[in-house]
């Protein structure tokens, strides 16, 4: 289920009896949740977002409902009538409702609850309404600048701010049969570096514990979230470098922490955990599954193409025999393999990738 709370009938009865339209609508949403079959592990994200989208559907009137994504952050809350959503790529902040009573308030509540969202977000709090915790340090911080240009700390700041772009800047849209009522604020200009700033201590701890080029860690971390801790996708992948836990997370336990199992997603959403286990991976990738490519640029450039699409893929890229292919790519250029890479490889988003990383490591140097 999604709820961090499983419903009861007694809930139910409780929530219908208070008249309440916002618990209501809780309460019929965590029952539509728990008849799917939901793990309360989240052991099946694709599932969890399939049944998601559903539901959020009938709230918003949307064919594709905003869902949270490796370089989005979306956060849903009062009964799923309001919601955030923050573009790491295009550095911009929105909050949104659907409510039709009490819009206003709702939409300050959402801004003012994204605006104070601590570093410490479980991963239920993606997928639900859940309020998230406020009181430890926003992970927004110097991001987004109040109207007096000050970075937005305290609650009071936070409303302060909120009642400023109610006043000024909100727009009503109708919108897929529904009244919208939204603002949106930029990003501050290099919010991108600011993130990179806040995880150069654990990048340089990995770097040096496995071997693995701080720029290349960074380039990373960019192209797999935007540096968004918050990201999740699809394929399973949590955290700033999409580690799936299942195959990253387990070869890295079983190989490198000599432990058994699997990284939690709780786990990697943990920046410093996250960027270990990530960078670890790209050294299990280097040191030991394309060790027997010699040169160093070229193993380099398989690396990274095996980081999104696996060290089998990387090499059938060149043959499908494991061996002919090490053999082939030791008498190119590394020139010709990263050619051969970002042109023959299986699968087109692997082929994007490896040039995605690779213009993202100029920067970084």
């Amino acid at each position: 289920m999604l709820s961090s709370c499983a419903s009861n009938p007694e809930q139910a009865i409780s929530a219908v009896l208070s008249g309440d339209p916002e618990r209501i609508a809780r309460e019929i949403i965590e029952v539509e949740l728990e008849g799917a079959g939901l793990p309360s592990d989240f052991e099946n994200l694709p599932e969890l977002v399939r049944v998601a989208t559903t539901i959020l559907r009938d709230i918003w009137g949307e064919r594709e409902p905003e869902i949270a994504s490796e370089h989005r952050y979306v956060k849903y809350s009062n009964a799923y009538e309001a919601r955030a959503i923050i573009d790491f790529d295009e550095g911009w902040l929105q909050v949104e409702t659907v409510a039709e009573e009490q819009p206003l308030g709702k939409l300050r509540d959402a801004m003012v609850s994204t605006l104070l969202t601590s570093r410490d977000m479980r991963v239920e709090d993606i997928f639900t309404d859940a309020e998230p915790d406020t009181d430890g340090e926003p992970f927004l911080l110097g991001q987004v600048l109040d109207h007096d240009g000050e970075a937005i700390r305290w609650r009071w700041r936070a409303e302060r701010y909120a009642d400023y772009l109610i006043a000024n800047e909100l727009r009503r849209l109708q919108q897929n049969g529904r009244s919208l009522h939204l603002l949106r604020v930029s990003l501050v200009d290099n919010h991108l570096q600011l993130r990179e700033l806040e995880y150069a201590d654990q990048v340089i701890a990995a770097s040096r514990q496995y071997g693995i080029s701080p720029t290349l860690i960074y380039a990373v971390i960019e192209v797999e979230s935007a540096f968004n801790p918050y990201a999740v996708s699809p394929a399973n992948a949590f955290g700033l470098m999409q580690v799936v836990p299942a195959t990253a997370g387990r070869d890295v336990f079983e190989r490198i922490k000599k432990q058994p199992g699997e990284p939690t997603r709780q786990q990697l959403f943990e920046p410093p955990f996250n960027i270990d286990i990530g960078s670890a991976y790209l050294h299990l990738l280097d040191d030991v599954y394309l060790s027997r490519i010699r040169d160093h640029e070229s193993r380099h450039f398989a690396t990274i193409a095996a980081y999104n699409g696996g060290a089998g893929g990387a090499l059938r890229t060149f043959d499908s025999d494991k061996n002919r292919a090490v053999e082939r790519i030791n008498r190119l250029t590394a020139d010709q393999v990263y050619d051969q890479l970002v042109t023959r490889h299986p699968f087109a988003e692997t082929r994007n990738y490896l040039k995605k990383v690779r213009a993202a490591e100029q920067r970084y140097r």
